[in-house]
């Protein structure tokens, strides 16, 4: 029997920029800080196979699409994204932006307020794609004001 292709191997760049990679979390277990090495975090999300043909149904990449998006740009040109950012888009432009938080600038960031609705993801059916979206890994709103989150990768 032949080895099942990995997801990275049946989709197109198409594919992962409109959402309908077919893979819009990541298996269990996963972890949050599973997420914090970007570049092994998006070699292990395009070793899933998906969940759905790809190109034939849309889910929203809740957290895998900056690594996904990050890891094509730095095959394609060697830079990471905040540098490719920084020098193509920000520097051109003349604009105040970065992708990751430098310390120097941690008095500018706004904390993100979590909202108060009440979302249960056990709730969901644990065979859908929903289910292993929100809990591949699960995560409040709040992880976004932490310094693991914020790190200049």
């Amino acid at each position: 029997m032949s080895p099942q292709p990995a997801a990275s191997d049946l989709v197109e760049v198409r594919h992962l920029l409109s959402h309908t990679w077919g893979v819009s979390g990541l298996d269990h277990p996963t972890r949050l800080e599973d997420l914090y090495d970007a570049r092994a975090a998006a070699a292990h999300m395009a070793s899933h196979m998906p969940w759905w043909k790809p190109g034939t149904a849309s889910g929203y990449h809740l957290l895998t699409y900056g690594h996904l998006i990050g890891e094509r740009v730095h095959l394609l040109t060697g830079l990471p994204l905040r540098d490719f950012a920084q020098r193509h888009i920000a520097q051109p432009l003349g604009a105040d932006f970065q992708i990751g938080l430098r310390d120097a600038d941690a008095e500018r960031v706004a904390d993100v307020i979590a909202p108060t609705l009440d979302f249960d993801p056990e709730a969901l059916d644990h065979d859908t794609a929903a289910y292993r979206t929100f809990t591949g890994p699960a995560f409040t709103a709040s992880v976004a004001n932490t310094a693991a989150w914020r790190a200049d990768l």
